[in-house]
């Protein structure tokens, strides 16, 4: 998206892009999907730190469920649920590979 950009500054322009309003939404706000997503896992974990300084009791709760899921054996659901977050990940990941290179203007990213 970074090189559409690049070759065709116009679709940037509100004036000269008639869907300019789907182009900003569709293509371009999803590459920040990945930095949206840390930062909510670090607001997350800031909020986390200042629940168990407030109530560590409250706390228990959430660390009996991580430990009674993760003493349950492997089953179907778990590869499937594991899988999909491996796959989420990956795709978040790609998107950061895909602005990197953009940004630095590596636009043959499949040749070898």
């Amino acid at each position: 998206m970074v090189q559409l950009c690049c070759w065709l500054p116009d679709l940037l322009i509100p004036s000269r892009n008639p869907i300019w309003l789907q182009f900003v939404f569709h293509k371009l706000l999803r590459f920040l999907t990945p930095y949206w997503v840390i930062g909510l896992a670090a607001w997350s974990g800031v909020m986390l730190v200042r629940l168990l300084h407030a109530n560590p009791v409250v706390m228990s709760l959430p660390l009996a469920i991580l430990a009674a899921v993760s003493a349950v054996p492997k089953s179907k659901i778990a590869r499937i649920v594991g899988g999909a977050v491996v796959w989420g990940v990956t795709l978040q990941a790609a998107l950061v590979m895909a602005t990197v290179n953009g940004l630095r203007r590596q636009w043959d990213v499949w040749g070898g």
